[in-house]
């Protein structure tokens, strides 16, 4: 068994380092527990006798986490690379690694796992063409509203195989209906106007894209149309009642910067 270190003069050395780097109160904190308290309790060594295999574990440990239960856990991922960060100025024998925003990405096909090989393999090309003119976040949002409309065409049609099959009665239509009906699914509530509205023009404009293209993928003819795509709601402008217009009338009056008033 590794030989036991007090916890608490470490964790101390590690906010403290944590800190000269420049690292907020917040962060020094909540790193300190999420990471370095662990890896103290898993090792029972101090944190600059840490080695490559330890973070390699904490890693894998992560990232079992995040197949559990289907989704990136970036704080972590982040709190990580940041604890290895200050434990290296610290003195242990690691490398940082490099920063956690490139590190650690899904690839496409694990953002479009449980759809039809056929249709992820028209997916990820789109998706790796939408990358030269978007950031890397905007395609990985457009990725995941693909993967919900790739596995709901796995239960409408799991025969299907080319986006060209595409049918606007039993495929299309009940995508509408499925989106119009969906919920977030941390809270139950029903999804917002703008991403009901981004999900239907995600594909629609996908569609029409690959035609242009000239892809042998693309159907036929159009098949979502702007009256598909939900009506943002539009707040009426509130007048301002003439008691409330008259106060505010005197309190410009009396403003010193006139300018301004």
């Amino acid at each position: 068994m590794a030989a036991s270190c007090s916890a608490g003069p470490e964790l101390r050395r590690y906010q403290a380092a944590a800190q000269a780097l420049g690292y907020g109160r917040r962060t020094c904190a909540g790193t300190a527990s999420q990471i370095a308290a662990r890896l103290l309790i898993q090792t029972g060594r101090p944190l600059i006798s840490l080695t490559e295999q330890d973070f390699a574990q904490f890693e894998h440990a992560i990232a079992e986490r995040e197949r559990r239960h289907g989704r990136l856990f970036k704080d972590y991922r982040n709190a990580l690379h940041a604890a290895r960060t200050v434990i290296y100025h610290l003195g242990s024998g690691t490398e940082p690694v490099p920063h956690a925003s490139t590190q650690w990405r899904w690839s496409w096909e694990r953002h479009l796992e449980g759809v039809l090989e056929p249709l992820r393999d028209s997916f990820v090309p789109y998706l790796e063409c939408c990358v030269g003119t978007h950031t890397r976040t905007t395609v990985s949002h457009m990725a995941s509203r693909l993967a919900h409309f790739g596995r709901l065409l796995v239960r409408l049609d799991p025969d299907l195989t080319s986006l060209a099959d595409l049918d606007r009665q039993r495929h299309i239509e009940p995508f509408l209906q499925d989106v119009a009906a969906a919920r977030h699914r941390f809270t139950g509530a029903p999804l917002s106007a703008s991403e009901r509205r981004s999900r239907i023009q995600l594909i629609g404009r996908m569609l029409s894209t690959i035609a242009e293209w000239g892809w042998a993928e693309a159907p036929s003819r159009r098949l979502i149309f702007a009256r598909d795509v939900p009506r943002l709601p539009r707040a009426l402008p509130r007048y301002i009642p003439p008691d409330a217009d008259r106060r505010l009338v005197r309190e410009l009056e009396n403003w010193s910067n006139r300018l301004r008033a």
